[in-house]
Parts: C-alpha cells; structure tokens; sequence
C-alpha cells in the first residue's frame, strides 16, 4: 500500500506524466528515503549503544572513612534505578555475601541498605590499608541502571556518582581535599585527605606518585598489587597541612578510584562545622578542556562563608581562564582554589578536572542549620548529554530541607529542558561570557529524568541538619584525552653489546605495544624481553654477531596510540686487524727461519678497519714460553682507517717447529691478529 501522500501527489500529476509513472517515480523516492532513514537510525542506534555514560551494567563501589557527630556505625546505602524492571546481585568481597535487589518498577528509586545487609564494619577503617571491603554490583539483565553511594552519620554524609565499570580505566590524577583542621586543643590537622583505588581484576600492578606522605610511606613513588575485589585505602599521614590531591595511579589494568576527605570544613579555617567529602573520581582519559561551576541554593543565607572551586591539570603549564580572564598556569599535581561566588566558565589549554565544594554553615542555633560541605566533581561541558537519569538521596538525613539540581544548558534550548515529562518553570541566569544559562531547581526526593533538544550538564545536591551531598547529575565518558606522547626509546652501549629499553609511563600513556628490531640493524642478535600489551617498559639486548666488526642495532617501538619511535645505536667491534686479512679472519705471516740460536724479526702492520677509535691495551705472544717479543707501545689507539707497524722478533735456543700467535688485548676482548711459523734450526 502506497503512502497517502504520494498517492494524492500523483492523482495531482500534470499530463505530462502519466499517472502510473508518477507513482513509480515516488515510490523509487519513498524507498530511497526509508532505506536512507533506516541506515540513520541504526548508526544513530550504534552511536548510542557504544556511547559510554553514567549508566552500565557492572559496578565496582567501596565506602570511604567517615566521622559523625555520634558514636555510632556508618549508615552506608546504595541508591538504584532503571528504566525497565531488571534485578542486581550485590556482591561483597570481605565475606563474600550476596544479596539480590529486584528492580521492579522503573523509573523509581529502590534503597540498598548496606549496613544492614553486610555489617557495620563495611566502611574502610582508619589505618586499615589493604582490604577486601568492595562491593560489585551486576546487573541481572542487559539493561543499564543508575548507581548511587552514600555514607550517612549524624552531621557528616556525602553521596557519590557510581561509574559503571566499561567507563574505568588504567590512569588517574587524584582530586580530593586537604587534611582537615580543627580549631580544638589549640588547633590540629586531625582528619586525612583520603582516595581508595578498587581493583577489579586479578594481579593488578599499580603504580603510585604521591604528591603527600600516605600512610607512614612518605612521598617516594611505590608500587602495590590488588586482585579483584581488593581495596587500597590511601589516607595522608594527619598532624599538619597535606593534600592527596594530584597523586598520579598508573595501573596494569582498570581500577575503581575514590576521592575525599574523612570530615572536612570549606574553608579549612573555619575548623568545625565538618562533613564527610567524597566522590568517585573519573579517569584521566575523559577530563575536558571546559567546566561551567554554578552557585549552590542558598539553604543558609545566613552563613558569611563561600563554596570554593578546585581545578587541577593533567600536565605542567596548562593555560586557563575564568569569564575569559587569564589565570597564571597551572601545574600538575597542584590543585587550585577559587571562590564559587557566581557562575563561572574555566577554559583550559590541556585536561582539567573540575569539583565544586559546599561551604560550612559555621553557624550555631537551637537546633542544627541545614548545609556544610559536599564535595561534587563537574563533567565537562564536552561530556555533556541530550538525557540524564539521576537521584535525588532518599533518606531521613534529608528530608526536612530539600534537593535541588542546578541545570546548565545554551540558552536558546532552555524552553525544551523537561524534568520527568514538565517543563521546567522557574528563573535563568545567563553564565557570563557563554552561549549557556542555569538555574536551580527544588526536588523531591527519589528518581527522576530529565530531557532536553541541546546537550547539557545536570548537578544534584541536597541539605541535611548540619549535613549535605552533592553529585553530578550524570555526563558522557567520551575519550577526550588521548596517548599523544610518543613512547621513549633508549639504550646504553658497553664493549659489544647494547642494552636498552622502550617504555611509555606518562599518565596519559597506554603503554608498549610493540618492540621490534628494524632492518637496518646489521651484525646484531637482539633479544626482546617477554611482555604482554600494555607494559609500561619492554627490556632489550644486542650482542654482535661478529665481534670483529661494527654493528648496528635499530629499533622500534609502537605504544597503544599508535605513535612510535625508532632509535640506532652503533656498537663498536674489535676492528683492529693485520693489514691485509680478509674479514675478521687472522693473517697467515710468512714463515721465521732461525739458524745455529741466531734472531730474526718481521714487521706486522696493524689497521683500524672500523668508524671507531680502538685502543689496544697490549699485544701478546702465545705460546707466553717462547723467546718472541714485540715492539709494540702498550697502549696502541688506532683511529679509524689508522695503521701501526710493529716489529715481531724471536730468538730460538734449540730446534723447534712452532706457530706463534699475535694476540691483540683490549678491554673488551681479544683477538688473534696473525699467526707466524717459526723453525729454529741449529
């Protein structure tokens, strides 16, 4: 059956074209078109499947040390939803318990009680550095979720975004606060900066560059190894200033990495009013160049403190601008602060990540004042996406005061923004300098999706007493930085053999993933260590062939990002030699006759053959028994192409039929340069 509209078209035909021929001429169209709207939807659809958000399938989660008000057990919970009825198997790898969560309704928001279901002592513990206190969530059905953690004490909680495990990866630059102060006892740096790294598969190798004393180690680089479900709790030695912040991972394979503060005030001098800080931190390999920081709800007016910023670079002497303003540059591993006092657009020349921290209330009252800090990482506006699935925390910590989303979107899309199927009805401010405008939106608590006809950022946070939580509302995971360094080939050259290595260790490498000699290496046997893909050093020797002549060992070494680099090395042989031998072969003299005891002499002339300086620390005679000398200077240097001739005598007492070698003696090897037959004759 024919479409109406072209139908009705060619009913309309001009006699010119006959009306069968129309619908032949339409009907080729129609075809074309809905083979061409086919093929757009399905790479559309391809598009979207193989796009990496917040939402997936596979979970790696661990809790971070708290510190609340009470003295009671931290109230860890995991927030899920999904689109569609599915079910989640958590697992916990300290016991290795499971529990199984039906997702029954979709769109709605099902609370995981983790204390509950696995033990008070599930969160990591002060100076507790390995553990195996992780908890993988997976998905029963192909069917993505949202994920959610929360660690809640009376007066100290924060929440974080999960990402799923097809978003993790091998590098990481740590984003977290500073060792907190506390006005008390003369005032102390009491609570640790803290990050945990989550291994998700066995024999994980990873390397660390602290940029503070974790743990009793101090700040040398080291190494550790996890296997799957093993957590690595790295907490700043306390007692003075020291910040996590900026320690570089390296792993062998993609690891869950966590970043905080155990209780925190913003600013840090305000020494009380503290909250629990944490988020999951993304990996290198999706940090942006752009980042929009919007101002929190005001839920305390009152409070004469501000929300801050920190910005921290991936590589030295980044450029950077806040509203279009210069900043001096920046350095890796060494966050910068700044006020959040209003909208602000960061523009860097090279990857930033980007967090948002809530201040303290720093206020006293009857009761407890709603706020304190939260700490909330802020995707990049190049991972923003058309659709955010997220939560606002439901639980009794936060019901009285409210949750709220702060959206960013280009202006001209702010009339289709729609949060779960309505129009958004409430005051934009424009952010200066850009195209984009926010504005801050009151929620009720639980799930909830949000839609619009432009890509745009969403930030959920909300109030406790004395307490908050702060989290993006989701991004895509886009590689946007990628391996643009070259691998690194060297080598060092000793007597006849070479020794090198290739390697490519940067943060934002991926790794050797090939080693292999070139062609024009010449009298040279390399041998190339075992090593899997991926290694961030491969190991080589070469050996000459012919240790009489001048080698050459070229190679080349490829990482994951497909750049490469070549190096060439000449290894020196031993080539001094009698003028008028072929190859490396000795020279056969001409016979020494000795009659009745009398001497005789013969001259050899020795030449450097090869392009380097030789230099021949002695010249022997073998057999060492027999009455021949030489008058050669010890040492002989010989410059290539130079020549030397040396007087060979020998002085015979009874008759005797013997082969005299000359041994050429450096300090690599030696060499027989000539052999002359003797007989003495009496």
């Amino acid at each position: 059956m024919l479409p109406d509209r072209i139908a009705t078209h060619c009913r309309n035909a001009k006699p010119l074209v006959s009306a069968e021929l129309c619908l032949m001429i339409r009907l080729v169209s129609f075809t074309r078109f809905a083979l061409l709207l086919l093929v757009t939807i399905v790479a559309t659809s391809s598009m979207a499947q193989s796009q990496h958000d917040s939402r997936g399938q596979t979970f790696w989660l661990t809790f971070m040390a708290n510190l609340g008000s009470q003295q009671v057990p931290c109230d860890l919970r995991v927030y899920l939803a999904a689109d569609s009825a599915t079910s989640v198997r958590i697992v916990y790898f300290a016991t290795m318990d499971t529990l199984h969560v039906d997702l029954n309704q979709p769109r709605a928001s099902v609370e995981v009680n983790i204390t509950q279901a696995f033990g008070i002592d599930a969160e990591l513990g002060m100076g507790e550095e390995f553990s195996a206190k992780a908890f993988q969530l997976i998905v029963k059905d192909s069917i993505d979720i949202t994920c959610y953690g929360a660690n809640i004490l009376p007066m100290s909680a924060d929440a974080f975004l999960a990402l799923p495990d097809d978003v993790l990866t091998r590098s990481y630059i740590v984003l977290a606060y500073p060792n907190a102060f506390s006005n008390e006892d003369g005032g102390i740096y009491d609570q640790p900066s803290q990050f945990a790294i989550v291994g998700t598969e066995d024999g994980t190798n990873i390397d660390i560059v602290p940029t503070a004393s974790i743990n009793g180690r101090g700040k040398q680089p080291y190494s550790i190894s996890l296997n799957r479900g093993e957590v690595y709790n790295a907490q700043a030695d306390t007692g003075y200033y020291q910040d996590v912040s900026g320690t570089a991972l390296k792993a062998t394979k993609p690891i869950a990495v966590f970043g905080g503060n155990r209780r925190a005030s913003v600013p840090l001098s305000v020494g009380n009013y503290r909250d629990h800080l944490i988020e999951q931190i993304p990996p290198l390999e999706v940090w942006g160049k752009e980042a929009i920081v919007t101002p929190h709800f005001p839920i305390t007016p009152q409070s004469s403190h501000m929300a801050v910023v920190r910005v921290i670079a991936a590589f030295d002497n980044t450029t950077w601008s806040i509203n279009g303003v210069p900043q001096p540059p920046m350095f890796r591993a060494q966050p910068v602060e700044i006020p959040l006092d209003s909208a602000k657009i960061i523009l860097a020349s090279g990857p930033i990540l980007v967090a948002q921290f809530e201040h303290s209330v720093d206020l006293s009252g009857a009761e407890p004042l709603p706020g304190d800090p939260f700490m909330m990482i802020i995707p990049p506006t190049e991972q923003f996406h058309y659709s955010y699935a997220f939560q606002a925390i439901h639980h009794p910590e936060f019901k009285d005061f409210g949750h709220y989303i702060n959206v960013v979107i280009p202006s001209e899309a702010i009339m289709s923004v729609m949060l779960d199927d309505a129009p958004i009805i409430t005051t934009w401010d424009t952010v200066p300098t850009t195209r984009y405008s926010f504005a801050q939106v009151h929620l009720s608590p639980g799930a909830h999706r949000v839609v619009a006809d432009s890509v745009f950022g969403v930030y959920s946070y909300g109030y406790g007493p004395a307490s908050s939580y702060g989290y993006a509302g989701g991004s895509l995971y886009r590689t946007l930085v990628h391996d643009f360094q070259p691998p690194h080939l060297d080598q060092v050259v000793a007597c006849d053999s070479a020794a090198g290595f290739a390697s490519d260790t940067q943060i934002t490498d991926s790794g050797i993933d090939s080693l292999y000699q070139l062609p024009s290496s010449r009298n040279v046997n390399v041998t190339i260590e075992p090593f899997t893909e991926g290694a961030d050093t491969v190991r080589y020797t070469g050996h000459l062939v012919d240790p009489y002549q001048d080698g050459i060992v070229s190679m080349k070494t490829v990482d994951g990002g497909g750049r490469s680099a070549t190096r060439t090395h000449e290894i020196p042989g031993l080539t001094v030699r009698a003028a008028g031998a072929i190859g490396s072969q000795s020279l056969l003299l001409a016979p020494m006759t000795l009659f009745n005891g009398r001497g005789a002499c013969n001259t050899i002339v020795l030449e450097n053959h090869g392009k380097f300086a030789q230099t021949i620390s002695r010249v022997d005679i073998v057999p060492s028994n027999l009455r021949v000398t030489t008058n050669a200077p010890q040492p002989i240097r010989l410059e290539p192409g130079e020549k030397i001739s040396v007087e060979i005598c020998a002085t015979l007492m009874s008759d005797t039929l013997v082969n005299a070698s000359i041994v050429l003696v450096s300090d690599c090897r030696t060499r027989i340069a000539a052999t002359i037959p003797i007989e003495a004759i009496t």
